[in-house]
């Protein structure tokens, strides 16, 4: 994702980002704007031949390019009311980042989020752009049974259905009971599938073949009643720490 849609625009209003570096998940870089501002520094620094001493982030940018990887963003804080509020939020941030002696954390121990973080929290500009345009998955009033997967990968390469239909770590009966699988990148519903018969798979390495991994048959869905349903919702984000790709909602 490079822009947001133009309509989206004064949706998100002023807001405050990071940049991060996808190898080590690191942020080396906060800023605030308006419209695509947040896409704008990895455009910029591709129209630079040479390095430059006066543009370290520039050259950390065209470095993670040259690997074949792409700038990570989060919006910190979105939807504020003006130019003041974001460049407020980006002093801190900037003072909270760069102080010597906060270099490390012992582990936050707050029990509940910060003020407003559930509307305007952290988020990918695809989490934001979904929620703006076709809202959260109410997963209190589901019709059918769902197997949400989470792909953690670029979206170049095999086909979606490739991808999506195995292997995972997943119990075969209750998989078995799913209408339909739904395709999970960056917290947003990219594709739906309905499978047809789920299987063990045999042609794994000794290693990873001690566990039970199944992979599914099927093809993707056309009828519109289903995808206006799920595609481009955004599913309730994880609780902290959980890390695991499938998501039952039944």
């Amino acid at each position: 994702m490079d822009k947001f849609s133009k309509e989206l625009h004064p949706k998100i209003g002023y807001y405050v980002y990071l940049l991060i570096d996808p190898r080590d998940n690191s942020i080396f870089y906060v800023g605030k704007g308006q419209g695509d501002r947040i896409f704008a520094h990895a455009k910029g620094a591709l129209k630079e031949n040479e390095s430059s001493s006066l543009s370290p982030k520039n050259d950390l940018i065209k470095e993670i390019i040259n690997e074949g990887k792409e700038v990570d963003y989060r919006m910190v804080r979105w939807g504020l009311e003006n130019e003041e509020k974001a460049f407020e939020i980006e002093s801190i941030l900037i003072d909270l980042l760069t102080n010597e002696s906060l270099k490390k954390t012992g582990g936050i121990k707050n029990k509940i989020d910060g003020k407003h973080s559930q509307n305007y929290g952290i988020r990918t500009p695809k989490e934001i752009e979904a929620l703006l345009t076709r809202g959260n998955l109410d997963t209190s009033n589901l019709k059918d049974k769902l197997v949400a997967i989470t792909l953690n990968i670029s979206l170049e390469g095999p086909s979606l259905y490739e991808r999506i239909r195995g292997t995972w770590v997943m119990n075969k009966k209750r998989a078995e009971k799913a209408d339909y699988v739904l395709a999970v990148y960056d917290g947003v519903i990219i594709g739906v599938f309905k499978p047809e018969k789920w299987e063990k798979v045999e042609d794994l390495s000794p290693e990873v073949k001690r566990s039970k991994r199944l992979r599914f048959t099927g093809k993707e869905v056309e009828e519109k009643k289903i995808l206006d349903r799920y595609l481009h919702k955004m599913l309730p984000r994880k609780s902290k720490g959980n890390a695991n790709p499938i998501k039952y909602l039944y």
